[in-house]
């Protein structure tokens, strides 16, 4: 039977793909099959990059474990492999705008369909996770500084907030890059970013994010870009297998090659169907085309584009003690520190 069935998901097609009939503007991807196993081997690519890093924070333990959430979990990939690493270590929560997940799941993972994008109201205790982990949302937020804010009210004190995004914006610092390639990647991202603008959720990536995490309230906050090359020493196009067998981390095919998840057919025609076809006036035709044309350069040896990978490690302040003030006595002995003094501290550093 097939999974949506089973999850009794109310689905519609258009253009050959199926879609979430109820989650509107929010998702614009095909959540079919072949999507689902698009974005896991995305998760793939990133995360088990070596050396292979679920989240990169150092978290506390509260009662023994710790408490994850998982915004934006799509097909659980994310927050099944941090449930699965100890499940007496970690309490997982995932949430998402449609219910995407498969049926098995560990004892210690949750996941709730709550509208993250919209609603302050997440299901979820606030001040409460130790970790909460975001990835690959461009293009799904109408409103940056009102979506961190909700992400820095769910982190308890002293907790940690990851976000992954993948900058979709082609580049190539060849100058005799072949022309008909630099035709392909331009049309590709001259029409999303701009059909993601009609839509109201930009899919490009926010160069002020640091700025943003900042008027949050976050602090601590770090970034690293990694650039994701297209060339390979892998020769002739990459047919996709199944992306369980492809999880163990030794397999350096599967973990650094981001051909895996764009290099056959639909790949990029997942991510331009719909935006194209309903903001840009292309046909299905003209996306096919397309992605005909992006994944012969992604599968050509030495294809000299490139995208960018960031990792954003950011830190909710905790409630601080300050040390207490000098003590105030009655008497002028400077030796006496006897209880009948008044000491005067306060709760909240203020500095």
């Amino acid at each position: 039977m097939d999974i949506h069935a089973m999850l009794n998901v109310p689905t519609v097609t258009i253009n050959g793909r199926e879609y979430y009939s109820s989650a509107g503007p929010a998702c614009p991807l095909p959540l079919d099959k072949d999507e689902s196993e698009r974005l896991d081997f995305l998760n793939i690519m990133i995360y088990y990059k070596q050396p292979a890093q679920l989240y990169r924070s150092r978290l506390s333990r509260v009662n023994g474990y710790a408490r994850v959430l998982d915004v934006g979990a799509g097909t659980g990939w994310w927050a099944n492999r941090v449930a699965e690493r100890d499940e007496k270590a970690y309490r997982v929560v995932g949430i998402d705008v449609v219910s995407h997940w498969p049926p098995f799941r560990f004892p210690n993972l949750e996941f709730l369909q709550v509208n993250f994008l919209a609603s302050d109201n997440w299901l979820v205790e606030t001040d409460h996770f130790q970790l909460v982990h975001a990835a690959m949302l461009c293009g799904c937020i109408p409103d940056y500084p009102a979506f961190y804010r909700r992400l820095l009210r769910h982190v308890a004190p002293g907790g940690f907030c990851e976000l992954v995004e993948i900058d979709w914006r082609p580049r190539c610092d060849d100058p005799n890059r072949p022309p008909h390639e630099a035709a392909a990647f331009r049309e590709f991202w001259d029409n999303l970013d701009a059909a993601s603008r009609q839509a109201g959720r930009p899919i490009a990536y926010r160069e002020d994010t640091e700025a943003l995490l900042e008027q949050a309230g976050f602090v601590n906050i770090s970034h690293e870009p990694v650039r994701i090359l297209l060339n390979s020493d892998h020769l002739g196009p990459v047919s996709p297998p199944s992306p369980t067998a492809a999880a163990a981390p030794s397999n350096q095919a599967i973990a650094n090659d981001f051909r895996l998840a764009m290099g056959y057919r639909g790949s990029w025609s997942a991510m331009c169907m719909e935006p194209f076809t309903r903001y840009r006036g292309w046909t299905p035709a003209d996306v096919d085309y397309l992605d005909e044309r992006l994944v012969e350069a992604v599968n050509r040896f030495l294809c000299p584009f490139y995208f960018h990978l960031h990792f954003w490690t950011a830190q909710k302040p905790s409630i601080q003690v300050c040390p207490p003030l000098p003590s105030f006595s009655s008497s002028s002995s400077s030796s006496s520190s006897s209880s009948s003094s008044t000491t005067v501290s306060c709760t909240v550093c203020q500095d």
